[in-house]
């Protein structure tokens, strides 16, 4: 591209406004990703009876592996923000309190007694 041009653009006018009639949404709404893994959750603690999701449990029953991934990134953005620390690239935005209200009238558990990490010794020897 020449110094000084506007790259061309990826859609044209009319891509753009018929995305715009079915109702595209052109930027992921934060609120929606949370939303939809706070519903997750919920199916979650409907089958199993608790929002104890963790990674080494994941593991063991993958479809839930995403879930349980960011349990341990919501768990570990809350505790840096109380902390007063930084967040870090493997932590969500902070949370807000409307937030952390929606997790705990679920019963969210902030604290595991299990060890949250995703390489087990199990999955360890497996892959070595």
């Amino acid at each position: 591209m020449e110094e000084g041009k506007a790259p061309k653009p990826l859609l044209t006018k009319a891509q753009i406004e018929h995305m715009d009639s079915i109702g595209f949404e052109w930027v992921k709404e934060k609120e929606n990703y949370f939303e939809k893994h706070v519903e997750e959750l919920q199916k979650f603690k409907a089958k199993f009876g608790h929002c104890n999701v963790t990674q080494i449990k994941a593991n063991k029953n993958r479809q839930y592996l995403n879930l349980a991934r960011w349990c341990h990134k919501v768990r570990r953005t809350r505790n840096l923000q109380e902390e007063g620390r930084e967040k870090s690239r493997y932590t969500y935005e902070w949370l807000s309190k409307a937030q952390i209200e929606s997790l705990d009238n679920i019963g969210f558990v902030w604290e595991n007694d299990c060890y949250d990490s995703f390489i087990t010794d199990e999955l360890f020897r497996e892959k070595n």
